[in-house]
């Protein structure tokens, strides 16, 4: 009875790993190393040397840690990035590590001043938030493109507009990879309204007849206006002081261009 032939399997001394030591910093697939280092040793066991580096980006450099060695080697970071570091042998045994270089000093990417829960985005509203940290420059997308629209408006800053309601998230990443996600409600908006009296009767002279107007719904904060002299509003604390008989049209006014209106008779 024949057994079935086991798949070839390489041969131990072929296969490339990294040794004790300092070559540590490299054992898991992805390592950080830090800017401001002068280098990092990598010590290569295995394969059949001598060695062979390459780099799908330039941020480190790989050199021999002293004269002579084929085993030993400086990785040198040159610049904050992500790249993937490729060491074959010469029989083509390769052995792939990602390196992240970072600026230790540098502060982390951050979504500055996004509206959060407690101070949603309305819908067709108009918000500006920050992107401070990281490595610029700067993209800052949407998880759905239909629910928010962003614009840059100058260097880390940028404005979101609301056009439909729900969660969506935004995410920040700098030109190192380093990505930043924070979640921003948008929510409908509701109708402006105006509570005031119909009605406001002249009082007599000297005296203040003063009613108090005010703004519901829409996106605060409200201004007002008033056609004709027959009453008097402080746009500011919304109050109201009849002058002249005769009617009066208030006006308010949100902050996102919404109006409401309402006739008013003094008697």
């Amino acid at each position: 009875m024949s057994c079935p032939a086991l798949p070839p399997t390489a041969d131990a001394a072929e296969v490339l790993s990294v040794r004790s030591g300092d070559g540590k910093s490299f054992y898991s697939y992805s390592t950080r190393l830090g800017i401001k280092q002068a280098y990092y040793l990598l010590n290569i066991n295995g394969g059949t040397r001598p060695y062979a580096f390459s780099l799908t980006k330039p941020f480190v450099v790989v050199e021999p840690s002293y004269p002579g060695t084929r085993v030993s080697f400086k990785v040198i970071p040159k610049a904050v990035g992500t790249t993937i570091l490729t060491v074959k042998d010469t029989k083509g045994n390769t052995m792939v590590r990602e390196i992240v270089v970072y600026d230790p000093g540098a502060q982390p990417l951050a979504l500055s001043a996004l509206p959060d829960a407690g101070n949603p985005v309305a819908v067709g509203q108009r918000r500006g938030f920050g992107v401070p940290g990281g490595k610029p420059p700067y993209t800052v997308t949407a998880s759905n493109p239909s629910a928010v629209t962003i614009q840059q408006q100058s260097a880390g800053q940028y404005a979101v507009t609301g056009r439909q309601a729900g969660v969506v998230g935004i995410v920040a990443k700098d030109s190192a990879g380093t990505t930043r996600e924070l979640s921003l409600i948008v929510r409908n908006l509701t109708t402006l309204t105006l509570a005031a009296p119909s009605a406001l009767t002249v009082g007599p002279t000297g005296t203040a007849a003063i009613r108090v107007l005010s703004g519901q719904g829409g996106v605060a904060p409200y201004r007002a206006t008033v056609s004709g002299n027959q009453l008097q509003v402080n746009a500011t604390q919304f109050q109201m002081a009849p002058r002249a008989k005769g009617t009066a049209t208030i006006t308010v006014w949100d902050s996102k261009g919404t109006t409401a209106t309402q006739v008013i008779t003094v008697q």
